[in-house]
């Protein structure tokens, strides 16, 4: 009963944990307004892992523009990020999006995705999936915006860009 009472104090001390606990809980709008099942909540998941990706690079970025020598460490780490990140997500993409076909988990939401999805590339997968779902886009920019949010207090304001390293 102690552990429960100390984490809800550290809900309310520490606002961006509190915010981190509303978002988290923002998917369940989608089942219990739109309907959502399973397949909906993997593809959001799984658009999340991009948006983290897109968020990760930023940070590089800030990291590296904070010395000379961070700035050089850029020019290579960018790239092979985006590389092999982009890559995962993309191939990650490809199995969620058959998986959930072939196996109709996507309900209602399977007609949405069109057959030409995976041709498209890397943002034809991104686009099937971001409309997969009503109101999937906007649980998407939630959970998106929140991390930036956090990266701007944890990441910028705080400093910590100054110290951090690229390559790690």
């Amino acid at each position: 009963m102690d552990r429960a009472r100390a984490y809800l104090e550290d809900l309310f001390r520490y606002p961006s944990l509190l915010g981190t606990v509303i978002v988290n809980f923002t998917p369940l709008i989608g089942v219990l307004l739109w309907g959502w099942g399973v397949g909906p909540l993997v593809l959001l998941y799984w658009l999340e892992n991009v948006v983290v990706g897109f968020i990760t690079l930023c940070r590089m970025a800030l990291t590296a523009f904070s010395s000379v020598a961070g700035a050089a460490s850029l020019l290579f780490i960018g790239p092979f990020f985006c590389f092999h990140y982009g890559l995962f997500c993309f191939v990650h993409g490809v199995f969620v999006l058959a998986f959930a076909n072939m196996s109709g988990g996507l309900e209602n939401a399977a007609a949405n995705i069109p057959a030409g999805a995976i041709e498209g590339g890397p943002f034809g997968v991104f686009n099937a999936a971001l409309h997969s779902a009503p109101g999937l886009p906007l649980i998407l920019v939630l959970i998106g915006g929140w991390r930036l949010v956090l990266t701007l207090m944890h990441f910028v304001l705080r400093g910590d860009f100054r110290t951090s390293n690229p390559m790690e």
